[in-house]
């Protein structure tokens, strides 16, 4: 029988500790003006209608669905949107077909803005079940989606039709056949994300069948050539995987994870963050990528089980999500580091320290996902529990039918977790534990009754050829700058002095993890930078 992994349900935990930490900072940061009603209707959002609005409200429903608290400002925001959309039930322009081809004329940006209003409305109608949403979403759906069914083959794809450039927020660069195009590339592919969705949620025929040649037509872009947006690349392998869970049909994985296989080799930073478009490592990293490539790391150590993707997504939470996070509990971008070129790293790019019009919101769904994400179980095909996937090193409560976990984690600190297990079965269960080290996790046999163990594994320090790792954390020292990086420390000179810190012995020099930029004040931000790379 399939032993089909599943997540933890929000109501059944309690999230405790650092990560508690980071969501209530992110949640207080999307109550402030910039996301309340007067605000986000009227924001200049330099064409991408929808955009605002959806992150804003796919946000406060994720953390809701986390915390059980409901936000301040959501219940005006979905009041007011009716009230904001035009006569096809979307918001924007609405664009008529040329009318000597008889051709529908397409803005991307647009269409990448609306999966994330689309996303929200799905998102609440699946904790609400109010129909006035989800007949918006619908019209949606069929107003400004599904007319794209049989385009997707004329989008375009020749770099040589691209221009190169772009703002930090993206702009339309101009006009080629039936598509305003944008100067992120390939922006319009981000709905897959919110197309599989709606046929998860409604089992519509015609979202997969746009789905699927959506997908046809991003396979046979050349990504690093073209120069596509890593946010919408991997939004929409996203959306691919989700294809893969409503239908088991393999071809979606196996197309997934070459899609995050080229993004790995040509989209990611040295510290596992992004680099905005590929093939251009000059420009910065986008926290909204890095959520996304979390997500798709996770997922596919869901349904493939393979540790490689599990020790992705926690070097990707911990080295990049956690620096991109700021005091005020929004997220910034960051310089790309690359090896041998950019190897200090600093918590603001162009003195952009928080990208508050979109990768603040999508904070909001990563962080979120990954409370949602910290345990894992399978059940056999009679229903029993078989096996309890334990994924990352935080403070959580579980309490579910056949067993109960603790965990209180001082992981980043002392490198040491305890977790306490309740098997309430009269059966075996196997404890599958994250391991920080190595790609062989931990698993242990939980018999009937209580089990309180911790994982052993080391935390010294070890240099990779490139950079200095405490498990899966890496070590930077702090006020290194361009141009006056040194040599490889010698690890025998290190001196540890608590709270994950080593002291080079001989220097000044403190190495750290790179988790502590949301304890760090505006000024400090500024002036942060610390060398990662040797």
């Amino acid at each position: 029988m399939e032993n089909k992994v599943k997540r933890i349900r929000p109501e059944s935990t309690v999230i405790r500790g650092d990560l508690c930490r980071r969501i209530n900072l992110n949640y207080a940061r999307l109550e402030s003006k910039h996301y309340r009603p007067e605000h986000i209707f009227s924001a200049d959002q330099s064409g991408w209608p929808g955009d605002w609005e959806g992150r804003t409200i796919l946000a406060l429903v994720k953390l809701k669905t986390v915390t059980g608290r409901e936000p301040a400002y959501l219940k005006q925001i979905l009041e007011l949107l009716p009230q904001k959309l035009n006569n096809k039930g979307y918001l924007g322009p609405v664009y008529e077909e040329n009318p000597v081809t008889r051709i529908p004329i397409f803005n991307e940006q647009q269409l990448s803005g609306h999966n994330w209003l689309l996303r929200g409305l799905l998102e609440y109608y699946l904790i609400s079940e109010d129909d006035a949403f989800k007949n918006i979403a619908i019209h949606i759906i069929q107003n400004l989606y599904l007319p794209l069914t049989g385009h997707f083959s004329t989008y375009p794809k020749d770099p040589a039709e691209r221009n190169g450039g772009g703002r930090y927020d993206g702009n339309i660069s101009g006009r080629i056949r039936n598509w305003y195009i944008s100067t992120d590339v390939g922006c319009a592919f981000m709905c897959l994300d919110a197309i599989s969705q709606a046929y998860e949620i409604f089992g519509d025929p015609t979202c997969k069948m746009l789905a699927d040649e959506m997908i046809a037509s991003l396979s046979s872009i050349d990504l690093v050539s073209v120069k596509m947006q890593t946010h919408a690349t991997l939004s929409a392998t996203r959306g691919i995987l989700r294809m893969y869970g409503v239908t088991a049909d393999k071809s979606y994985l196996e197309t997934a994870k070459k899609i995050f296989g080229t993004y790995i080799d040509c989209g990611m930073t040295e510290n596992y963050a992004n680099i905005n478009w590929f093939g251009r490592p000059d420009t910065w990293t986008e926290p909204c990528a890095i959520v996304d490539s979390c997500l798709c790391a996770m997922e596919l150590y869901r349904y493939t089980l393979q540790h490689k993707y599990l020790s992705l997504a926690n070097r990707i939470y911990r080295n990049a999500l956690c620096y991109a996070q700021r005091m005020n509990g929004g997220f910034g971008c960051d310089i790309c580091t690359v090896f041998p070129g950019q190897k200090v790293l600093h918590p603001h790019a162009k003195g952009l320290t928080e990208a508050f019009w979109c990768c603040t919101m999508r904070g909001a769904e990563g962080l979120s996902y990954l409370a949602q994400n910290i345990v894992f179980y399978s059940e056999t095909g009679d229903g029993n529990v078989e096996n309890v996937y334990v994924n990352l090193y935080e403070d959580i409560d579980v309490t579910q039918g056949q067993f109960e976990l603790r965990m209180d984690s001082s992981y980043l600190d002392q490198g040491v977790v305890t977790i306490r297990f309740m098997n309430k079965t009269n059966r075996k269960i196997n404890l599958i534990v994250y391991n920080p080290v190595n790609d062989l996790p931990f698993t242990y046999i939980a018999d009937p009754g209580s089990l309180l163990f911790r994982p052993h594994f080391s935390m010294q320090p070890v240099y990779d050829g490139k950079r200095i790792c405490s498990g899966d954390l890496i070590l930077g020292i702090k006020g290194i700058c361009q141009g006056n990086e040194i040599d490889t420390p010698d690890l025998n000179k290190l001196e540890y002095l608590g709270k994950g810190m080593y002291k080079y012995i001989g220097t000044e020099y403190i190495l750290q993890p790179l988790t502590d930029m949301a304890d760090l004040e505006y000024e400090e931000i500024l002036e942060e930078s610390r060398q990662i790379l040797f």
